[in-house]
């Protein structure tokens, strides 16, 4: 399976209180993490799986929870799921309906926390395009409203710009070690001053979202700052901060998840547009899940409530304006030109036979 290139090596365990703390947690989580595998018959193409089912007493929290990850990882929606669909179809590396060959190869998880109020899950996904790739990515959830954890969600405007300088500035000290050691294997100049501004201009920005929350505090991972086919030479640039240095910037939500840890979080982190946003287009109930919003570039995908399929978007920001591209088997199938306001979105979705409709949606 894939997995994270050098996952935790770095990393130093937590002290005997904390991991008695987190094995505490674990026994007392009423919130259960079941395997969803599946390996395919003899000789059929397929991904080698298992994904994480959630199940809890409270299925309004658990239903989100699953939604979210099934339509973010493997493009099904609730219609879909109530129908009982392979829950891999969709996204297996060789679809059963066509020849098309794209796709998961493997997808494996694990959970890095759990605790009566926050799960943490590791998604290790291999993909296949002209070549394999692996890849990690990091979800955080409130058990106790549904909702994804953020990184946004968790500190003050100045308390992020904070975090972002201390990741670069911890970032600069891990490529450094990582230029000692290129000299020290005797590489040649060339590929000393490669691998040094290669991890110089992956440090310019400090993507801060793909991180996980854990017993001790967060671990924030970036990788792939290399091609493909130089990626033996890729360093770990992931740093692990503690709580104790996490606090001066933490908001309200961040301190009761790292400092309170038996405070109320219901009604916490529940707004934002990288959370599910509901509303139509036209008289159309829909769902849009934004899985990316930096910069200039924006990701994600969305579904009709009356409809089985996911339907993939990609475009641009330029400041509150929003250019959102869909597309279907057959290609492009429309635009969404939308203004942001707050945790809404609205304009006008344009189907590719010129057709116009409304479009609204908020968390």
């Amino acid at each position: 399976m894939g997995s994270h290139p050098g996952y935790f090596k770095r990393l130093k365990s937590p002290g005997l209180m904390t991991l008695c703390l987190f094995l505490f947690y674990h026994a007392t989580a009423q919130v259960k993490v079941l395997d969803h595998a599946y390996a395919p018959p003899a000789g059929k193409d397929g991904p080698e799986a298992r994904f994480p089912i959630v199940q809890g007493p409270d299925s309004i929290v658990i239903n989100k929870i699953n939604r979210f990850l099934q339509l973010t990882w493997l493009h099904n929606t609730p219609k879909s799921l109530r129908k009982g669909t392979d829950i891999f179809e969709r996204t297996a590396y060789q679809h059963k309906d066509s020849g098309v060959r794209s796709g998961y190869t493997s997808i494996d998880y694990g959970i890095v926390f759990q605790s009566p109020r926050v799960l943490s899950l590791r998604l290790d996904l291999e993909t296949m395009a002209a070549y394999p790739e692996s890849y990690s990515h990091f979800q955080n959830f409130n058990l106790q409203n549904g909702t994804q954890i953020l990184t946004a969600d968790l500190f003050t405007p100045e308390g992020l710009q904070q975090l972002r300088s201390y990741l670069r500035e911890e970032r600069k000290k891990i490529i450094k070690e990582a230029g000692m050691a290129a000299i020290e294997e005797k590489m040649n100049k060339e590929d000393q001053d490669y691998i040094s501004q290669s991890l110089t201009e992956c440090n310019l920005e400090a993507e801060e979202n793909n991180a996980v929350i854990d017993s001790a505090g967060m671990i924030f991972f970036r990788s792939h700052c290399f091609p493909h086919v130089a990626r033996g030479m890729e360093a770990d640039l992931s740093v692990r901060i503690p709580s104790a240095i996490l606090s001066p910037w933490l908001n309200a939500y961040g301190k009761k998840i790292f400092i309170e840890p038996t405070a109320n979080i219901k009604s916490d982190g529940l707004s934002g547009l990288l959370k599910p946003l509901s509303g139509t287009i036209g008289k159309y109930p829909v769902v849009l899940i934004l899985e990316r919003l930096d910069g200039n570039y924006a990701a994600g995908y969305y579904y009709y409530d009356s409809r089985e399929i996911a339907i993939e978007l990609s475009g641009e920001r330029k400041g509150n304006n929003l250019v959102l591209h869909e597309y279907g088997d057959e290609g492009s199938t429309g635009t969404i030109r939308a203004t942001i306001s707050g945790n809404a979105l609205s304009g006008t979705w344009t189907g590719s036979n010129g057709k116009q409709l409304p479009f609204s949606v908020k968390n």
